[in-house]
C-alpha cells in the first residue's frame, strides 16, 4: 500500500511537472509575439505541437499563435508570400471546426489574398464565404474592388450596393463604398456623379481620398474635367507633394503644366520646360508623347505662317502614325487640325488649297474619340471653322466649293434653331449651282421655323427667286397667291419684280409691264431695282416700244455699273431701232473696243449716215461698212453692209442723173 501511494505520487508529480512546463512553453509563444519575433514564435510552437501530450485547448491555443506569427509575418514582408499563413489559418478551421470562429478565418483568408494582390484567389475564397455564410456583408465590399478592378463595372456596382444596405449611411464605410461606386462611375465615364461623390467625401474624410495615389489623381482629374481649375492646380501641388516618384505622377505633373499655362499664361516659359523634362523622362509612355505634342504646340503657337508650321504638322503626322487607334493619335489630329485652321485663316495665299478641308477632316476623326475632353474639343472647335469656312466661300461667291463643304462635314452643321442665316446662304449657294430640290428643302424647313416673321418672308423673296430659276411653271400663281394673303409685306415690291421676270420668260410682256405698273423703283432693294430696269426694257422691246426701251436701259446702267457698258449698248440699239439715230450714234461712239461687234459696225454706220453732214464723217462710216462687208464672219450684217452700201451707191448715181 505505501509501495502504490508512493508511486502515484511520484507520477502525479512528474506529470505536473511536464504539464507545467507546457504551459510555459505556450507563455514564451505569447512573448515572442509581444516583443515581435514571430519567425522563433512560430519555429517554437511548432516544434511543440510534437508534444503528444497536449490538451486540445493548449493545441488550439498554439495553432493560434501560429497563425497569429504566419500573418504577422506575411505583412512584415508585404504579403509577398501569404501561403504559410493561409495554411495555419486552414489547419486551425481543419483542427477545431466546432470551436473556431470559421467565418471570420475565412474572411482573414481573403483579406491575405487581397493584400497580395492575388485577386483570382481572393475571389474564390470570398465566393465560398458568401455561399456557406450568406450574412456576411463585408465581403460584397471586397467582391466588388475585385470587379472593378478586373473591369467588371456592373457587378462591381452591385456588390457595392449590396454592402451598402448593410452600414450605416453617415458611417465610415458608406462613405468608403461610396467612395469606390465613384471609381466605377469614373471607370464608365459617368464622371458628373464621380466628382459630386468625391466632393462630399473630401469634405467630410479626405483621408479616404488623399490617402491613396490612384483615387486622388482621379479626383484632381475629374476637378479639371469640371472647369474647377484653381482648386484642381491647388490639389495637383499638394498631390506632388506627397506622391513625388509614384505610378500616376507624371499623369498630374502634365496636367498640372496645363492648368499653369492656362491660368498663368505669363509662365508659358516655366511650363515649356516641365514638358520638356516630361517629354525625356516618360519618352515611351502615353504622359511622354503628349508632354512633346503641347510643347511642339507651345513653342508654335505665335507662328502663322504655313512654311514655319509645316514641319511641326509633318511631326504630328508621323506621331499619330505611331500611335494608331488611340488617344495620342487623337490628340496628335487634334493638334494638326488646329494648324491648319490656323495657316488657312493666316496664311491662305502660301498655304495648300486644301488647308480648309483637311482641318475639318482631322477635326471629324477626333468627334469620334474616347476621350470626352478631345472629343468636345474637335467637336467645338470642328463648328467655329466649319462655319468661319463656309460664310468665307459664300462671301467670295464659290458656290460649289461651299455646297461640297456642307454636304461633305454634316457633323459640324449647327442646329437648325441657332443656324438659320447659314442655311439660308447655303439655300442660295444650292440655287445658284441649280441644285433646286435642296435647295427647296432648306428653304421649306426656314419657312417652317419662322412662323409667320419678317424672317420668314424673306425666306420666302428666295423661295420666289429659286422658283423662277428653275422656271416653276406655277411661280407667278404661287407668288400672287402668297402676296393676297401677305397683303402688306415688306418684300411685295421685289416679289413683284421676280413675278414679272417670270411672264416675261413666257413671252408675256404685257402682263410683265402691267405687273410691274404696282412697283415703285424707290422702294425696291438695289438688287432688285436692276431686274426692275431690265425687266422693263426687256418687255418694252418685246412691244417694240423703243424709246421705252431705250430709257429702262438707260436707267438699268445707273443702277448697275459693272455692266453699265452693255446697258448703254443695249440703249443705242433701242435708239437705233426707234429711228432715233442721233442720240444712238453719239452712244456707239463711245462703245468699248471689246463690244465693237458686226451689230456695233453696221448700227453705228447707218447712224452715221442719217445724220452725219461732215464728209469725213461719212467717209468713215462708208470705211467700216466696206470692211464689214469683205467680213465674212459677220454673218447677216455682211449682207446688210453690202446691201446699205449699194443703196447708197444707187442714192448717188439717182443724184448724178438728169
Amino acid at each position: 500500500m505505501t509501495k502504490l501511494f508512493i508511486f502515484i505520487s511520484l507520477f502525479l508529480f512528474v506529470f505536473t511537472s511536464a504539464h507545467g512546463a507546457e504551459d510555459d512553453a505556450i507563455r514564451g509563444i505569447a512573448t515572442y509575439l509581444k516583443i515581435g519575433s514571430p519567425e522563433k514564435a512560430s519555429s517554437t510552437a511548432r516544434a511543440l505541437l510534437k508534444n503528444t501530450q497536449l490538451t486540445n485547448t493548449e493545441r488550439q491555443t498554439v495553432l493560434e499563435y501560429i497563425v497569429e506569427a504566419e500573418t504577422t509575418m506575411a505583412r512584415a514582408k508585404h504579403y509577398e508570400d501569404v501561403k504559410p499563413a493561409v495554411a495555419a489559418i486552414q489547419t486551425l478551421i481543419n483542427a477545431f471546426p466546432n470551436k473556431v470562429d470559421e467565418e471570420q478565418l475565412t474572411w482573414e483568408i481573403a483579406n491575405l489574398y487581397w493584400d497580395q494582390d492575388s485577386y483570382e484567389n481572393a475571389q474564390a475564397v470570398l465566393l465560398d464565404l458568401q455561399n456557406r455564410f450568406p450574412s456576411h456583408y463585408e465581403s460584397h465590399l471586397m467582391m466588388g474592388k475585385i470587379f472593378y478592378l478586373n473591369k467588371n463595372y456592373a457587378d462591381a456596382r452591385n456588390s457595392f450596393l449590396r454592402y451598402a444596405l448593410h452600414v450605416n449611411s453617415n458611417s465610415e464605410q458608406a462613405r468608403e463604398v461610396r467612395l469606390w461606386t465613384a471609381l466605377v462611375d469614373f471607370a464608365e465615364k459617368r464622371f458628373v456623379p464621380a466628382f459630386a461623390a468625391m466632393e462630399e467625401i473630401i469634405k467630410q474624410q479626405p483621408e479616404l481620398i488623399t490617402n491613396q495615389e490612384s483615387i486622388y489623381s482621379r479626383y484632381i482629374l475629374l476637378l479639371a474635367m469640371q472647369n474647377q481649375n484653381k482648386e484642381a492646380l491647388r490639389q495637383a501641388d499638394a498631390f506632388l507633394s506627397i506622391y513625388k516618384a509614384t505610378k500616376h505622377a507624371p499623369e498630374i505633373r502634365l496636367l498640372h503644366a496645363d492648368l499653369t499655362l492656362e491660368l498663368f499664361p505669363k509662365k508659358a516659359s516655366t511650363v515649356e520646360k516641365s514638358y520638356e523634362i516630361l517629354s525625356i523622362n516618360e519618352a515611351d509612355t502615353v504622359v511622354g508623347r503628349q508632354a512633346f505634342m503641347r510643347k511642339m504646340m507651345l513653342q508654335a503657337r505665335d507662328e502663322k505662317s504655313y512654311r514655319t508650321l509645316k514641319p511641326v504638322i509633318i511631326a504630328l503626322k508621323r506621331i499619330a502614325n505611331q500611335n494608331q487607334l488611340s488617344d495620342i493619335e487623337d490628340e496628335a489630329f487634334l493638334h494638326e487640325a488646329r494648324l491648319w485652321e490656323k495657316v488657312a485663316k493666316e496664311d491662305a495665299a502660301n498655304a495648300p488649297t486644301i488647308a480648309p478641308e483637311t482641318a475639318l477632316t482631322q477635326y471629324t476623326r477626333v468627334t469620334a474619340s474616347h476621350d470626352a475632353k478631345l472629343k468636345h474639343l474637335a467637336q467645338a472647335e470642328g463648328n467655329a471653322a466649319f462655319i468661319r469656312q463656309i460664310q468665307n466661300l459664300i462671301h467670295q461667291e464659290s458656290w460649289l466649293r461651299a455646297v461640297s463643304l456642307w454636304e461633305r462635314f454634316p457633323n459640324f452643321r449647327p442646329a437648325p434653331a441657332t443656324s438659320a442665316q447659314l442655311r439660308f446662304d447655303m439655300a442660295h449657294a444650292l440655287r445658284q449651282i441649280m441644285a433646286f430640290d435642296q435647295a427647296e428643302t432648306l428653304l421649306e424647313q426656314l419657312h417652317a421655323q419662322a412662323d409667320g416673321s419678317v424672317w420668314g418672308e424673306k425666306v420666302m423673296l428666295e423661295r420666289a427667286r429659286l422658283w423662277l430659276n428653275r422656271n416653276d411653271s406655277t411661280g407667278v400663281f404661287k407668288i400672287l397667291t402668297w402676296l393676297d394673303k401677305h397683303e402688306f409685306t415688306l418684300y411685295r415690291p421685289e416679289m413683284l419684280v421676280i413675278a414679272a421676270q417670270m411672264q416675261l420668260k413666257d413671252k408675256n410682256a404685257i402682263e410683265a409691264i402691267h405687273t410691274l405698273e404696282f412697283v415703285m423703283a424707290d422702294d425696291l432693294s438695289p438688287e432688285s431695282r436692276i431686274e426692275y430696269w431690265r425687266v422693263q426694257a426687256l418687255a418694252a422691246e418685246q412691244l417694240s416700244r423703243w424709246h421705252v426701251a431705250a430709257r429702262s436701259w438707260r436707267m438699268y446702267a445707273n443702277e448697275h455699273v459693272d455692266d453699265k457698258e452693255e446697258a448703254k449698248l443695249n440703249e443705242a440699239h433701242a435708239l437705233f431701232k426707234g429711228n432715233d439715230f442721233v442720240p444712238a450714234a453719239k452712244i456707239y461712239a463711245t462703245t468699248p473696243e471689246a463690244l465693237q461687234s458686226p451689230v456695233w459696225q453696221y448700227r453705228y454706220s447707218v447712224s452715221q449716215l442719217k445724220t452725219a453732214r461732215a464728209t469725213e464723217i461719212t467717209d468713215t462710216a462708208i470705211a467700216r461698212l466696206e470692211t464689214l462687208k469683205n467680213n465674212a464672219d459677220a454673218g447677216i450684217y455682211q449682207s446688210l453692209a453690202a446691201l446699205t452700201l449699194a443703196e447708197r451707191q444707187a442714192e448717188r448715181l439717182m443724184e448724178k442723173a438728169p
